[in-house]
Order: C-alpha cells, then structure tokens, then sequence
C-alpha cells in the first residue's frame, strides 16, 4: 500500500491496486477515505521503509521504537487452508512470541502469535511474498 500516492491522487488510488469488489469494501467497511488527512499528517513525521520480513529484523525494529505493517495469511492464525491475505500492525514481542494488532473482524488489539506460527503466517507456499512497512520517524520530526 502506498501511502504517499493515496495521498496525490485521492480515492483513485483504489482503482490501481484493486478490482472493483474490493474498492466497493474500502468504500462501505473501511475508514481510509476519511482518514486521508490524517495519513497526510502522519506522513510529515513519519518515513515508510519496506523490508523482507524475518524474524530477527522484526524484533531488532520493535525494539527500536518502530511499527511494522505485515501482510499474513489470516488463515495460518485461524488454522484453516488456504491464503488470505490480510494486514497487521506488529508492536512488540517476547522471546517466543510476537505480539500484534489484527483490525480484522472482530478486530484484536495485542493479539499473540508464537514466532513460528506468525512466519509461518507471512509465507505463501513456502516463500515471503510481502514487504513489510517499517513506520519509523523522520530524523528532523523528533522533538
């Protein structure tokens, strides 16, 4: 997802990274379209880096101060087949575990994954297919 370019070119965006069916979603289930201001603040504070996932860079940039947006395969964490694709916001770990917020529904606020099932989550058919989206602050940002 690109922040910066929803930003540019409004609600257009949409069209370019999706099909129909899945812009009329973020249209009726989302709040994105409102919250454009706010990204459009955020994005004067705040640097988006992608990455490869892997568990050791995951953990080195929580313990930095960062966020990180993964794309995962929810059906790993629901231990169903299959792939779907779906977007969480990692905030910490432990030394097992990562510790993750799921907007999904019903949403789920510190949710807890064992490092082996949350890797096993960010892969499809054995292989990383997604960046993932290092949200740190821009250097000139901090107080």
């Amino acid at each position: 997802f690109d922040y910066e370019r929803l930003i540019k070119i409004g609600f257009d965006y949409f069209y370019e990274i999706g099909d129909e069916d899945w812009v009329q979603y973020q249209i009726s289930d989302t709040n994105l379209i409102s919250e454009t201001k706010l990204i459009k603040e955020m994005l004067k504070k705040i640097e988006i880096v992608k990455q490869v996932p892997t568990l050791e860079n995951i953990k080195e940039l929580i313990a930095n101060g960062n966020l990180i947006k993964c794309m995962v395969n929810s059906n790993v964490f629901e231990n169903r087949s299959g792939f779907w694709g779906h977007a969480v916001l990692v905030v910490g770990f432990d030394e097992e575990s990562i510790i993750y917020h799921d907007p999904g529904y019903p949403g789920e606020a510190f949710a807890v994954a064992s490092n082996e099932l949350f890797m096993e989550a960010l892969l499809s058919e054995g292989e990383i297919i997604f960046e993932m989206d290092v949200f740190r602050y821009k250097q000139n940002s901090l107080g």
